[in-house]
This record gives C-alpha cells, structure tokens and sequence, in this order.
C-alpha cells in the first residue's frame, strides 16, 4: 500500500508509527531480546541439577555439561504431526483468560542421540583399557563458608543458654 506526502492518510499512518510508545513495544518484541530460550535453558538445568539436592563442584558441572547437550539437541523440535498430517495441539486454560482456552502445538518428542554418542565414546575408552576418568586437575573453588570462622560447639551453646538467661 503506498501513501502520498501530504495527505491526510500518510500523516496519519505517520502518526501511528511513530508514537514512542508503539517504538518501545516493538523494541521489545524484538527476536534479539527475547529470553524464553535462556528461561526454557535454566529450566531444563534445574531438571538435571534440582536445586533441593546437593552435588560436588565436579557434579554440577557434569551435570550442566550434559543439560546443554540435551538443549542444544532439541531446543528447535519440529511440530509433532498425526499419520493423517495434521498438526498435534492441544487446549489449555490459562488463568488470564478466565474459563478461555488457547491452542498451542505440540512439539515431536525428544531425542536423546546424545547419550549414544558419550555411550560410545565410554565404550571406546574402555575398550582401550585406558582409565575412563582422566586425572585432569580441577581448580574447585573454595566454599563459601569457608570464609568465616567456625565457633567452638561448647561455647556457641553457652552463649545460646546465657542469651535466653538474660531475659528472665
């Protein structure tokens, strides 16, 4: 659609496009500014690495090695299909919408090639007779209570009870 300088309808489609408030909306709806990608990442993280569980450095690591492989396999799934090629949805209730629905696709199911990949690459290891774990030096950073000093059991306790003694 083409609009003639000075018209009636070229100042008005200016007027709308160049509303400040319309420029920050759309600054924000860029794709390069988008975090659902990283939020999907650090939920899948905390799949591999729950929060309510404790792991050694070496641990979380491995663990985080292995959640971005697992990312990076099917961050971009393909929507699933029925044999009749149709795509595959569902309907959900979102609370916003207050009794409404949405149809959202569904994505196809997640490969796991990447386990067969390191299952290989173990196998081949072993195979080897070499040892599967290198002695590789890990600088593993000191924990963080490891800067404060640690009270005398005994004392600590006679300072609770003297505390509690004082408010009588």
């Amino acid at each position: 659609m083409s609009y003639y300088i000075d018209t009636l309808a070229y100042e008005k489609v200016c007027d709308i496009l160049l509303k400040q408030r319309l420029i920050k909306d759309i600054r924000k709806t860029s794709p390069l500014a988008q975090t659902s990608s990283l939020e999907a990442y650090h939920s899948l993280f905390n799949q591999f690495a729950p929060k309510t569980t404790v792991f050694s450095y070496q641990g979380m690591l491995s663990r985080l090695r292995i959640a971005a492989l697992h990312y990076n396999e099917n961050s971009e799934r393909e929507v699933a299909t029925t044999k009749d090629g149709k795509q595959r949805c569902k309907i959900v209730y979102p609370k916003y919408k207050k009794g409404g629905y949405v149809v959202r696709t569904l994505p196809t199911d997640c490969t796991f090639e990447y386990v067969k990949c390191l299952m290989a690459l173990l196998e081949e290891e072993a195979s080897r007779k070499l040892r599967i774990i290198p002695k590789k030096k890990v600088n593993v950073p000191a924990t963080l209570c490891s800067n404060y000093e640690r009270p005398d059991k005994d004392k600590a306790l006679g300072d609770h009870k003297s505390r509690f003694a004082q408010k009588k």
